[in-house]
């Protein structure tokens, strides 16, 4: 799959941890929501630095370093579901699962190696 092809709010695709994830039917359901400004700059991209391997959560190495250093910080600025650093009563956090650690915008996997080929239709 070419995730790079993929980098429009309108057709969205990241990659993280060896799989690929279309997360256009995210934006769609949070459309107009602040916290999709740094999933957008990243899109048709890997974002593998924001988590971390073992738990594939944001990564510990994000956390922020200031007053509350429990709280992850990923490096593109907090993004959707991530909770905030401070607590905040209009947070909405029934979402269940967050959308970085279910299968549901999963549609495939990266390839280890990739190899170029070139199609040649010789009927013609």
């Amino acid at each position: 799959m070419e995730v790079a092809q993929h980098n429009q709010p309108e057709d969205l695709w990241v990659s993280y941890l060896g799989n690929v994830y279309d997360l256009t039917p995210l934006l769609q359901e949070y459309k107009g929501d602040l916290l999709l400004k740094p999933i957008v700059e990243v899109a048709g991209q890997d974002i593998s630095h924001w988590f971390d391997p073992d738990t594939r959560d944001i990564g510990k190495a994000h956390r922020s370093a200031d007053r509350f250093p429990e709280k992850p910080h990923p490096p593109g600025g907090r993004f959707l579901q991530v909770p905030p650093q401070l607590p905040l009563s209009d947070w909405a956090n029934d979402f269940g699962k967050p959308w970085w650690q279910g299968s549901r915008y999963q549609v495939g996997r990266l390839s280890a190696k990739t190899r170029n080929i070139c199609i040649i239709n010789t009927l013609t």
